[in-house]
């Protein structure tokens, strides 16, 4: 035994620090019915936004870039698919775990949506959800559980206790709030899911629109000062009297009017209604009436739009929304953003493998007891596991064989084979000579490109 392990002193039985671990006090709490419930701590929802996560899903909702940035984030992930692995020893049992578990979640309604709305967590910090479970199908001939459907829930319908326990309070907030006994970060609850992210203390996680609600609020104050002064602009009717009446009958200039203001507003306002009415302006004798029109107004509101917009889209996804309004951008930089964009999703994807293996984890259990870690599967994105076509080709040239099967499967390239278990391997990918080879023609010559064609049977 290493020296340094002797120095230490192993506690004979666990310490129980359960107030010191809770992750909240009991001064955080707002008693309801009986039961402390503490409200989501966020500082954006508790002290600026003065509501609950619901915020959060109005700014997506109202604002189409966080909309479109999330959506492209999310269908990085999503897109290239998933695999269930087998776990590291690949025995006869881990092999069986790796079957039932993609029939465990292939049997789950709409996975995609599923995993679309689990993200959601991200953004929000958290969300509660629902499994439904089903007893009528079977595995190798016996029956088995399996997870029917999973349903996201609101997050501002649900809050935690002091403890730590989920506690249902409707949408009005004046039912009797229930608690689900569903402890924060167990993974021991056939019914009810808790996704958190961003935190491994806080139940309510650190949503990620947290530090966009600001950039956010000021855009949306903004795009309603620039829509009203827009409304302003175009349509601002200047209107002035003659200093002399004018005689209705042959319109000559006669004696002073004598009208007051508000005589003179109600009857411009006459002409302005039978304006809205029918299109049709009629200029009443003695008025001098101007259009002010503006077209330029919207440009000097148009930068700091971009701003924010730019904001938003570089917080989410990396890349400036400019690059994607008419701007011409370098090939490295359009680069470099796509990489972070994908490193930013292959983060969502690690959230997202470890929260779908502990439910697998739930679901093995249940109905095969407890496996050893070495033959449990992994649910795995296949984000970023894909080889490109130039590395592949790299590879073959120096030598070692290549699956084409495997790479047909991730290109969708057909091959035809003789037999199902036919192997197919390149040694090498011949490259093409243009010049040396006489056989090969020299795309320089047009005699060359010139495709030989065949003649058509003549008809007697």
């Amino acid at each position: 035994m290493p020296a340094i392990a002797t120095q230490v002193q192993v506690p004979s039985r666990p310490v129980v620090i359960d107030n010191d671990i809770a992750p909240f006090h009991d001064s955080e709490a707002t008693t309801m019915l009986g039961i402390p419930l503490v409200e989501n701590p966020d500082p954006i929802l508790k002290y600026l936004a003065m509501s609950d996560e619901s915020t959060y899903r109005m700014m997506v909702r109202a604002e189409p870039v966080l909309y479109s940035e999330i959506g492209k984030r999310t269908d990085t992930l999503l897109s290239p698919g998933w695999v269930v692995q087998p776990g590291p020893s690949e025995s006869e049992n881990a092999l069986k775990l790796q079957r039932f578990a993609s029939k465990f979640i292939r049997q789950i309604r709409k996975f995609h949506t599923v995993m679309e709305e689990m993200l959601q967590a991200r953004y929000w910090g958290w969300r509660p959800m629902f499994r439904s479970w089903r007893t009528d199908l079977t595995f190798d001939g016996q029956p088995a559980w399996f997870v029917s459907e999973i349903r996201e829930k609101r997050p501002e319908q649900f809050r935690f206790t002091v403890d730590g326990d989920l506690a249902y309070i409707g949408r009005d907030r004046f039912a009797d709030p229930t608690i689900l006994k569903t402890k924060y970060g167990a993974r021991t609850d056939w019914f009810w899911w808790t996704l958190t992210s961003g935190s491994t203390d806080n139940p309510y996680g650190a949503a990620i629109l947290r530090d966009l609600w600001l950039i956010w609020f000021i855009k949306s104050r903004y795009t309603e000062a620039w829509s009203t002064g827009m409304f302003r602009s175009m349509g601002i009717l200047k209107a002035s009297e003659s200093l002399e009446g004018v005689d209705k009958v042959t319109g000559e200039p006669g004696a002073s009017s004598g009208k007051t203001f508000d005589e003179a507003q109600a009857e411009l306002l006459e002409v302005v209604d039978h304006l809205n009415a029918n299109n049709i302006l009629i200029q009443k004798d003695g008025w001098i009436i101007d259009f002010l029109n503006n077209v330029s107004f919207s440009e000097g509101w148009r930068e700091p739009l971009l701003y924010s917009d730019n904001m938003m889209a570089m917080a989410i996804s990396t890349e400036p929304h400019s690059m994607r309004s008419g701007q011409i951008g370098s090939r490295a930089a359009l680069e470099t953003t796509r990489k972070s964009l994908i490193d930013r999703a292959k983060s969502d994807g690690k959230w997202l493998e470890d929260e779908i293996d502990g439910m697998l984890e739930l679901g093995i259990n249940l109905n095969f007891g407890a496996q050893p870690d070495e033959d449990m599967p992994g649910f795995r994105m296949q984000l970023g596991k894909r080889a490109e076509m130039e590395e592949i080709m790299q590879v073959a040239n120096l030598g070692a064989p290549v699956d084409l099967r495997a790479v047909s499967q991730q290109r969708h390239i057909p091959l035809v084979l003789e037999s199902p278990d036919q192997k197919v391997v390149a040694e090498r990918f011949m490259d093409v000579q243009r010049n040396d080879d006489p056989e090969v023609p020299d795309p320089g010559n047009r005699r060359d490109q010139r495709v030989p064609q065949k003649k058509l049977p003549q008809k007697d």
